[in-house]
């Protein structure tokens, strides 16, 4: 070869490296903040349902949630574990947290009494007297099952107007909540659960405060179906000329307000001592109810991706990609890092459990299989047995445990209102 040849066999330009996109799957998404979101990655986004099966993520705010799982594959992710509507449904909650406060009575002491309709409704009128009236002067608030934005909650002193034969829960009213300038209020916390097995939740450190638009009065039968007084629902009060604006991005003004405002806020009117513990408080009480459906959580995943057992696909890529290397911190994340990480990881993990999974021979999946069966075995039976070892030291040691950090759990008295 002469050195011509050689010098142009150099200089030759070299093809570019294709890059694999991340295909997201958006027909099912009601939300643009999402999409919006997914074109900032650079994302592809599709809708025709013939390419569902090229996506690597789908995510899903319709009823399509148990059809999509169904065919869902290995290298494909979705925006919800099978199971999670135990808790996302009000009556599946409060029939899961109900068996809890019977076995934890302590522990589970942290929400108002429950009653699930029409399955309790004989429990329920041994609260009324035989004019069908509240004993005790007792408010109730009644929420349909499947209900959002506020529709269909009201509150009642008699049991006449409880719907009959219509999925419902009712929950002691509580008459003297904590205020925010006069106004009653609640709090929309951000969780996110990473994994099931094992479980992983970040606690976003910033969320919603959302206000009423009229000055709060304890309950009487004046003011009871004054709606914008005792719901604190956006799409309830957000009509009322009341309803303030927030004047900046700050979330400091408004009928709507961030929590690290709140947070602040309970810091100057309470002191640090108590606006830790509320925050520890409240961390302690999402987990609490995510323990609750623990073992629905673990079958339903297990049924749903038993046949994924065998694809050879690299967990420990998988997992440093998606939860970087400390994964397992119980340290609560920022806002920019835990999106961060989990936007890439969602690329890394379909990327790679696609490549590999198409590149192995059936031959060594079924290998790959036997041995994943075995480590499961002797997995689940360590598991196991670490299990009975805290709920037996949880047992043991509870009243012990409470007396020691009596401040975690019943912690510095907040005062109903300023």
């Amino acid at each position: 070869m002469s050195d011509e040849e050689d010098v142009s066999v150099q200089n030759k330009p070299k093809k570019k490296k294709r890059t694999q996109r991340v295909i997201f799957y958006a027909a099912d998404c009601w939300y643009s903040v999402v999409k919006e979101r997914v074109k900032q990655l650079g994302w592809k986004t599709v809708e025709d349902e013939k390419l569902d099966a090229k996506a690597n993520l789908f995510w899903v705010d319709c009823s399509k949630l148990h059809d999509r799982l169904k065919i869902l594959q290995p290298w494909q992710v979705m925006n919800h574990f099978p199971g999670m509507p135990n808790i996302a449904r009000k009556n599946s909650m409060g029939q899961n947290l109900n068996r809890m406060l019977k076995m934890f009575p302590k522990e589970y002491a942290f929400y108002p009494r429950t009653w699930i309709l029409p399955n309790q409704m004989s429990d329920f009128r041994n609260q009324f007297d035989s004019h069908n009236n509240a004993l005790d002067n007792k408010i109730f608030i009644v929420k349909p099952d499947a209900g959002c934005q506020g529709r269909g909650i009201f509150l009642t002193k008699t049991l006449d107007k409880i719907p009959i034969g219509e999925n419902v829960v009712a929950q002691m009213y509580l008459k003297n909540p904590l205020l925010i300038d006069g106004y009653k209020f609640d709090l929309r916390i951000y969780c996110f659960v990473a994994s099931v097995k094992p479980l992983r939740v970040y606690l976003f450190q910033d969320g919603l405060v959302r206000m009423c638009t009229q000055e709060y009065v304890r309950p009487n039968k004046d003011n009871i179906e004054q709606s914008c007084m005792h719901l604190t629902n956006y799409a309830v009060n957000k009509h009322n000329d009341n309803f303030q604006q927030p004047d900046d991005d700050d979330g400091d003004s408004g009928s709507k307000r961030s929590l690290q405002w709140f947070m602040d806020w309970i810091r100057e009117e309470h002191g640090n001592d108590k606006a830790d513990w509320l925050w520890k408080r409240m961390g302690t009480i999402i987990m609490r109810t995510l323990l609750s459906i623990i073992p629905i959580l673990s079958r339903e995943y297990d049924q749903h991706f038993k046949s994924f057992t065998g694809v050879p696909v690299d967990i420990r890529k998988i997992h440093t990609s998606t939860t970087g290397s400390n994964g397992y911190s119980a340290s609560q994340p920022t806002g920019n890092g835990s999106t961060g990480s989990g936007s890439e990881g969602v690329g890394a993990a379909s990327r790679g459990g696609r490549m590999q999974s198409r590149s192995n021979s059936f031959k060594q999946r079924e290998q790959s299989q036997e041995r994943e069966q075995h480590d499961a075995a002797t997995t689940d039976d360590e598991n196991t047995r670490k299990e009975q070892n805290r709920t037996n030291n949880t047992t043991t040691n509870g009243d012990q445990q409470e007396s020691e950090n009596e401040s975690e759990e019943t912690g510095p008295q907040l005062r109903g209102s300023r």
